[in-house]
């Protein structure tokens, strides 16, 4: 499943999906449109499908102009009749629900393997030019200490501007860090989040099949 953000030009790309799960929060024909969801930060998402997790938020099927062609109202579980078991009966109906976005996302654990590889692709990009970034602040910081040290072995004070430098590019490597701390707990969520679908997905595979129940004779 390939998501993104806010980017309304992938509008117009093809999609290769197969279609959505058959319930009211996942569209069921997207007849070569994309999917339009907000995720629980607030944050718009534009894909082929929506994740699983979000499956019970509200979202809208457009076409390829970017029109609206279908709107789909958030999961709402019918009223739990009162009586001691009404929370129990309402997590079974929600982990139903979601069972059946599962198996209308995915035919195979192999597909859930390549979609979390996909998940995590943007994020390992921006790791990479993140520790390419690093290796330069690095550099030009190490340029900067050295001049800094010979202003000090000739006692002499080094300049304001090369203070600046220096505490400058320290700055810089510690935004680096963090957003490469952010990068890699994204991805290790995200794979937490596949494995525990595939897991799901498997369990439900190997369940042993309903009996049908004989006819009245």
């Amino acid at each position: 499943m390939r998501h993104y953000s806010l980017l309304i030009a992938t509008l117009l790309l093809p999609l290769s999906s197969p279609g959505f799960a058959q319930s009211a929060a996942v569209p069921t024909d997207t007849k070569g449109g994309i999917v339009k969801w907000v995720d629980d930060k607030g944050v718009t998402h534009y894909g082929d499908s929506v994740p699983p997790e979000y499956s019970k938020s509200a979202n809208s099927v457009l076409n390829k102009a970017g029109r609206v062609v279908q709107k789909n109202d958030a999961f709402k579980p019918g009223a739990a009749p009162e009586s001691p078991d009404a929370e129990q009966e309402r997590l079974l109906a929600e982990q139903k629900h979601r069972d059946s976005v599962l198996l209308g996302s995915y035919t195979t654990e192999q597909e859930i393997d390549l979609a979390k590889e996909r998940s995590t692709q943007m994020d390992e990009s921006a790791i990479k030019g993140l520790e390419q970034r690093e290796l330069g602040v690095k550099e030009r910081l190490a340029t900067y200490q050295k001049s800094a040290d010979t202003f000090v072995s000739r006692k002499k004070p080094i300049p304001d501007d090369l203070k600046q430098d220096i505490d400058s590019a320290k700055g810089e490597l510690g935004r680096i860090n963090e957003q490469m701390a952010q990068k890699h707990k994204n991805i290790d969520e995200t794979r937490v989040r596949f494995d525990r679908d595939k897991q799901r997905f498997h369990e439900i595979k190997q369940a042993p099949p309903t009996k049908p129940v004989a006819p009245p004779k």
